[in-house]
């Protein structure tokens, strides 16, 4: 058997690219780190930037800033600008050290791969294909799982799950809810940016919503009813947009928690959640047995949250029983 022609560095960027293809919360999540892993347990480190105070200076040298409070420089006019500005304020930064801990691992023969190498027949391409919708799954359920077990994140005002639905009710309470904790999907929808948009994230801020197929077609029934343009959500199965929110349907949003499946949907922005996979090993080598050739390797990856303001997680009270895969 050969592999001569199977070049490691080729095949991993080649499954990586199939991988990236299928990533939904991988994609949404920020993945700017630095440092060399060798292995399970090392670290990377995670730069995480504050927002800096912007002061109002006033002709008289006074100035105003909502995240300081009040206070006074000397001079006025230029003087101020070139001569009292406030003090260097120690901007709320940080470098963060996060462990990789996951990995994803595969080992499969394919007989002769020089021979399966080739574009137009081959199975290796084929196999990699499969292998990188696979890998995206596996590792898009992890970061679901890394959202929806962090408590603070949780809707603040929707204790116990809800159910969304397509049509407006008129018997709510001041939550929005019906008597069987009912939500209009597009009310809660709206409500979800208000809660972001008190904390400070402004509308030129880009956000995602990430929800299952079935929380997806109850967005598309309420376009529906209130939609006569034919808009591209409706027209088709692509994903669209709410008010400039990037919907994003995936099987991946039911999370096992505790061996149950929970159906969970979230509204973040792309710099809320960080996604790692700092080193990727794959390798072609001879079985002893059987006297074919085979591929093994792995992934380590890991995800955390770097801007908890930036997120908001909420449960539905139906799971739905959709393949993972």
């Amino acid at each position: 058997m050969a592999y001569e022609t199977f070049i490691p560095r080729v095949e991993i960027a080649k499954l990586l690219e199939e991988r990236d293809k299928n990533l939904v919360f991988g994609a949404n999540c920020t993945r700017e780190y630095e440092g060399a892993i060798k292995k399970k347990g090392d670290s990377i480190t995670l730069k995480v930037a504050g927002t800096p105070t912007i002061y109002r200076l006033e002709k008289d040298g006074t100035y105003s800033a909502n995240q300081v409070g009040t206070g006074n420089v000397a001079g006025t006019g230029k003087q101020v600008i070139h001569n009292g500005i406030p003090d260097a304020e120690e901007v709320e930064g940080s470098e963060i050290l996060m462990q990789v801990n996951q990995i994803a691992v595969w080992n499969y023969g394919i007989g002769n791969i020089d021979e399966e190498q080739s574009e137009d027949k081959g199975l290796m391409g084929k196999f990699r294909v499969k292998q990188g919708k696979a890998l995206a799954n596996e590792q898009d359920r992890y970061i679901a799982k890394v959202m929806a077990g962090f408590e603070p994140l949780r809707h603040p005002d929707y204790s116990s799950a809800i159910k969304l639905v397509p049509t407006e009710t008129l018997s709510t309470n001041a939550s929005g809810k019906t008597s069987n904790n009912e939500v209009y999907v597009l009310d809660f929808l709206d409500d979800m940016v208000v809660k972001l948009n008190e904390r400070d994230i402004g509308d030129n801020v880009k956000l995602v919503f990430e929800c299952t197929p079935k929380v997806w077609s109850v967005i598309k029934k309420a376009y529906r009813d209130l939609d006569t343009d034919n808009s591209a959500m409706i027209a088709g199965r692509r994903c669209g947009r709410y008010n400039d929110i990037l919907i994003v349907k995936t099987n991946n949003a039911i999370v096992d928690v505790n061996g149950t499946p929970k159906e969970f949907c979230f509204l973040r922005t792309t710099e809320s959640v960080a996604f790692f996979d700092p080193l990727t090993v794959h390798k072609a080598y001879e079985i002893e047995k059987g006297f074919k050739d085979a591929v093994k390797g792995f992934s380590l990856f890991d995800a955390g949250i770097v801007y908890p303001k930036e997120i908001i997680v909420t449960e539905l009270t139906w799971t739905s029983t959709y393949p993972s895969a």
